[in-house]
Formats: C-alpha cells, sequence, structure tokens
C-alpha cells in the first residue's frame, strides 16, 4: 500500500508463468526425464525470463517511464513458477484509448503468421470444456458446465468504468486479424 499512496494507482498488472516447452529449459534436462523433476532448472530459467521482461519494461521503457513496480512470484498446482508484477507509470492509463495502445488480443493470421498463430492456439486459449469429459471445471459446480463459463462471449471494445477499469476480450466464435 506504500507505493499507490507515494505514486499513485498501479497502471499495469503483468503476469507471466514458466512454460516447460522454453527451449532453454528441454535443453537443460536430462534425456527421457520430465520437466517436474528439475525445479531448479525450471526456477532459473523463469527468474531469467522474469528479469528481462522487468528490464524492458522498467529500464527500456517499454509502456513508457515507470515511477514503482513490485512483483511476487508464486508456485501454481501444475508446479510452475508464476509471476504477479504491478507497474505504476508516470503517465497514467486513465482512458479506453490510452489502454488500447498497450493492450489489445487478437488472433494472429494463420496465413502471415503461422508460427505466432499456432503459438497463441495452443498457449493463448482455453479449449471449450465439454471437449473433454473428464475436464475438472464440468464436474466442480456439479451441473456438468464450465464453471468459470468458457467459452466467454466476444468483447470488441476495452471498457472503463468509473475508477475499475475492465478490459476483456474472449473468443466465442474464432476470427483472424490479418493485416
Amino acid at each position: 500500500m506504500a507505493l499507490p499512496r507515494r505514486f499513485g494507482k498501479p497502471d499495469l498488472f503483468i503476469t507471466m508463468t514458466a512454460n516447460p516447452s522454453w527451449p532453454e529449459i528441454t535443453s537443460a534436462i536430462p534425456a527421457r526425464s520430465h520437466w517436474s523433476h528439475h525445479p531448479d532448472i525450471v526456477s532459473r530459467v523463469f527468474f531469467m525470463k522474469f528479469k528481462a521482461m522487468i528490464d524492458i519494461v522498467v529500464h527500456k521503457q517499454l509502456f513508457g517511464e515507470v515511477l514503482a513496480y513490485v512483483y511476487r512470484i508464486e508456485w501454481q498446482a501444475r508446479g510452475m513458477p508464476h509471476a504477479h508484477s504491478l507497474f505504476i507509470l508516470r503517465n497514467k492509463l486513465l482512458t479506453a484509448r490510452d489502454i488500447d495502445k498497450i493492450v489489445w488480443a487478437e488472433i494472429p493470421c494463420p496465413v502471415r503468421y503461422p508460427v505466432l498463430h499456432a503459438i497463441v492456439c495452443k498457449s493463448m486459449i482455453h479449449t471449450p470444456c465439454d471437449s473433454d469429459p473428464d475436464s475438472l471445471c464440468l464436474h466442480k459446480n456439479g451441473q456438468g458446465t464450465c464453471y468459470r463459463h468458457f467459452p466467454k462471449n466476444i468483447n470488441a471494445v476495452t471498457n472503463v468504468v468509473g475508477n475499475a477499469r475492465e478490459f476483456c476480450c474472449c473468443w466465442n466464435n474464432v476470427t483472424y486479424v490479418c493485416r
């Protein structure tokens, strides 16, 4: 609470999760071994990449001058390190237009950007829960529906509501933006 009191409300909330498919992890673990048996390697690679992200945001000022930042690193239930970071910028993000300059969600065109399209589809999109009858989220509420309410409808615009900032783009019918 000391940082917001001195510098104002946080402007960015950025999360980062380790990926067991990172080449730095797969090349460092012994053959026929699993990443979960090598938390030392996973944590070192994650922290190196996390420090690189902090350097880009804070020192290279990707989003502008950062007045203050704080982060917390924790371990997810599946065994991957995960970081939550708050950044307070000198130039505040006050309007939907300000937010749209730095935050957007779109699926890359599969024709123009096939590699990026494959990464986004594999890593960033929640598949329909009913495609996996053993999915835990279907059984958690006892109704056979996803308790997280996936898939969600598309929200095509950023909404800034009062003091709370809401911005979300989720996909119900997948569309591609080819530019």
